[in-house]
């Protein structure tokens, strides 16, 4: 045997430790396939469209009702099919009462006579701008220079949009709408702190909180 340091070794470990580290392997670079690539095309193509559907169906529902249906739609019957998600009750309670209670229920709001589709589609994306900040305030994410750039364009562009509105568009449209991003932003925070989750049962599960939330402001409109 080898002696190294006072302490026996055999040959074959004193060969191992004579030879160079090998130099850690890179680290793969994550690419975009073909298919995530169409797959998210295709759910930009069903969220745009989804506003031209929101324009049409609120000249036979009321905005309120009209959120209710939507949200009890998404709990029933799936709500029997999907177990619960291993989260807190007022994790779900807490995004169900943001994104349907607040977002859509605002966007409905403003939609019905206050603001144009194709608008409200633009606007209500300031829920990056506002899900950024919020990241910035609650958690201490830091915010790279492009995401500046990004903001600053973003916020010129809103500029525009409220200094060109037309008859179809007024103010207190484009500040509902802007709520109704607000409250996507807080629900992005709510909906993070679940972590890894089966996140259709996620919106089944929260869903079922939105729809009283909507039934109960159309209650109170008719007493």
């Amino acid at each position: 045997p080898w002696v190294a340091g006072g302490c026996p070794i055999s040959a074959t470990e004193a060969a191992a430790n004579a030879q160079p580290s090998q130099p850690a392997a890179p680290r793969a670079r994550q690419v975009i396939t073909l298919n995530h690539l169409l797959l998210g095309l295709l759910v930009v193509a069903i969220w745009g469209s989804n506003f031209v559907v929101i324009k049409v169906a609120l000249a036979s529902f009321p905005p309120l009702l009209m959120a209710a249906l939507r949200f009890a739609t998404a709990t029933l019957p799936a709500i029997f099919f999907f177990r619960r998600p291993p989260v807190p009750w007022r994790n779900l309670a807490g995004y169900g009462l943001l994104i349907g209670g607040g977002q859509f229920s605002l966007l409905y709001l403003a939609m019905q006579s206050q603001i144009s589709p194709g608008l409200a589609s633009l606007v209500v994306q300031a829920q990056v701008l506002f899900t950024v900040v919020l990241a910035v305030l609650l958690e201490g994410e830091r915010v790279r220079w492009f995401q500046l750039v990004a903001a600053a364009l973003a916020l010129s562009g809103f500029a525009v949009i409220g200094l060109h509105t037309d008859g179809s568009t007024t103010w207190l449209g484009i500040a509902m709408t802007l709520g109704a991003g607000l409250c996507w932003a807080l629900g992005n925070m709510v909906g993070r702190q679940a972590g890894r989750v089966n996140m259709v049962a996620y919106m089944v599960w929260t869903s079922a909180f939105s729809v009283p939330q909507s039934t109960s402001t159309i209650v109170q409109s008719w007493l």
